[in-house]
């Protein structure tokens, strides 16, 4: 799974009469037990004041998890001192996936 956290191009911008400096941050996560992640991001969101049934629409369920969901509620800050979050994008790392896949069905194959 790859998490893309871009606030800029890492390009210099004046905001008011001080220099901003843009960055941007690139984390890669291996997501090896979907339900235990969902277990803590549905903590954080309902710690966070979500109920039971807002925290299930927002990143599904255990037995289910939209795992996207659920990285976004586990990595982004609600806020960052000194700094604003720009932009940021979750998506899945198709070419690990589709290679986890292969060699799932190469073993099935020759089981």
């Amino acid at each position: 799974m790859d998490v893309f956290w871009a606030s800029g191009m890492g390009d210099p911008c004046l905001k008011g009469d001080q220099s901003v400096t843009m960055y941007d941050a690139i984390l890669k996560f291996a997501v090896s037990d979907p339900a235990l992640l969902w277990r803590a991001a549905a903590r954080r969101l309902e710690h966070s004041g979500l109920d039971p049934d807002d925290v299930s629409a927002t990143i599904g369920f255990a037995d289910d998890p939209l795992i996207e969901e659920c990285l976004t509620a586990l990595i982004l800050p609600l806020s960052i001192e000194g700094g604003q979050l720009i932009d940021y994008e979750i998506q899945p790392d198709i070419g690990t996936t589709a290679v986890a896949g292969a060699e799932e069905a190469l073993s099935a194959l020759y089981s």
